[in-house]
């Protein structure tokens, strides 16, 4: 379809109102192909280049070339000093190694199609940190669409996502010292190229491997965090400021992590905190209410959609959120949940509420058969203006009221029946998806508020 815009720079402020995915760029042959060439200026080939060989061993149908194709791979990629040699945990270069070692001397070993898809998981989640953001900003990226986009409109549907909320100047540490008051919010700029929603596709509410990996790296990723407080078994952190890549001031919090060691099975401690008892209590003491509103089944990984809205001191507009909770348990027996906003027209924004987005997740680690750490992840986009204070101190009422409702919770529920044998002889993910659906069942599967 022809472009009827004839005004150059219509079409260019028409581009700024989307984000592109990496998923849906990478898809597209000649978008590639300059992110290609954009991480050849970068010195950084040897991700791009795994991806793509990665993709075509895949689509092998024979197993003896299959076991070959991955002998060039893992010797190209994997291997310490390897000519593209790409940044993997020891845990996972080990094992790809090793399991392509015992290939060598029993061709019968079957090697599965997804045998480098963890690895895989890992060096696109690295390629959408380091170099990706920096090409959908580029000239030479935004001069493509420009071109492709005169010819044919519909380009940007195909391989972006439009916003949701009108770009917002981030406000620099001086504003954010003059702006504590309630009666004086920052002044905006409507001039900012700056994308107001998550590196997600919020239209799509299920979970990915990219997803559950992110939440996971951000927790094991010590040097990313500043420490506010630590108390017994508890501790907060907060971004450091040149970690900060999704953060506008006042209606973006700076991202979050809370983290507690609770003395019981890994598996009660995710009975309790997915019980609706235990929201209930959270919702009371933060002036919140939660319902859900659909049960997403039949995909790799079962998601509940949930519906929450927020009341907040006068003057500021009270919040609403809708957005997906999906659990997945990793292969070393810890439990990841990520939690993310999603965009459906059946439910809007409530009257009185504004819809602010979210993205974050919990992840459980087992310690030892009585010990659990947790940690809890938060981003958000208030979608207008919020004070610091408020918000720093709704996340420490949320952190107290969640940790001490979980030790409550925990010591009354019999811990034998939610952890005992039995349990532990189930199918992790089966269990995870079986209960959650057992308690959708339970409550309204649409929204009565």
């Amino acid at each position: 379809m022809k472009l009827g815009l004839q005004n150059n720079e219509m079409l260019t402020e028409l581009i700024k109102e989307y984000s592109f995915p990496f998923e849906s760029v990478f898809d597209d042959e000649q978008c590639r192909n300059l992110l290609h060439t954009h991480l050849l200026e970068c010195h950084n080939e040897s991700p791009y280049l795994f991806i793509k060989e990665t993709d075509n061993f895949s689509n092998i149908l024979s197993q003896r070339n299959r076991i070959k194709r991955a002998r060039t791979i893992v010797d190209s990629f994997v291997r310490i000093g390897a000519n593209h040699e790409i940044n993997l945990s020891h845990n996972v270069r080990t094992k790809l190694i090793d399991t392509i070692e015992m290939c060598m001397d029993d061709e019968a070993i079957d090697l599965r199609k997804d045998f480098f898809n963890e690895a895989r998981t890992t060096i696109i989640l690295e390629l959408k940190q380091d170099n990706y953001p920096s090409f959908v900003v580029s000239q030479v990226f935004v001069n493509h669409l420009y071109e492709r986009a005169k010819k044919d409109f519909t380009l940007l549907d195909q391989i972006g996502v439009k916003n949701t909320t009108t770009p917002e100047k981030e406000l620099d540490d001086s504003d954010l010292a003059r702006s504590n008051s309630l009666d004086k919010p920052p002044r905006r700029t409507s001039n900012s190229n700056r994308s107001n929603t998550f590196d997600v596709d919020l239209n799509d509410p299920t979970a990915s491997d990219i997803d559950f990996s992110s939440i996971i790296r951000d927790c094991e990723d010590k040097d990313m965090w500043n420490t506010i407080s630590s108390m017994n078994s508890q501790f907060r952190y907060t971004l450091k400021q040149s970690k900060q890549k999704v953060y506008r001031g006042q209606r973006g919090l700076r991202k979050y992590l809370e983290r507690g060691v609770v003395p019981f099975h890994i598996d009660h401690v995710f009975r309790v905190i997915t019980d609706e008892t235990l929201q209930a209590e959270m919702d009371a003491s933060l002036s919140s209410k939660t319902t859900l509103f659909d049960y997403i089944e039949y995909t790799k990984y079962a998601s509940s959609i949930v519906y929450q809205k927020t009341n907040l001191p006068f003057p500021i507009k009270n919040r609403d959120f809708l957005f997906s909770i999906t659990w997945r348990r990793e292969l070393n027996g810890n439990l990841t949940c990520v939690r993310k906003s999603h965009i459906n027209p059946k439910c809007p924004p409530k009257s009185k509420y504004v819809r602010a987005l979210y993205f974050g997740g919990i992840y459980l680690e087992k310690l030892d058969e009585r010990s659990t750490q947790y940690s809890i992840i938060s981003l958000y986009d208030m979608n207008g203006w919020l004070p610091i204070k408020l918000g720093g101190k709704l996340f420490r009422l949320g952190d107290q009221t969640f940790h001490d409702q979980l030790m409550i919770y925990l010591s009354d529920k019999n811990e034998e029946q939610m952890s005992g044998s039995d349990l532990r002889q189930m199918d992790s993910i089966k269990y995870a998806d079986k209960y959650k659906l057992t308690r959708s069942n339970s409550v309204l599967s649409r929204l009565t508020v």
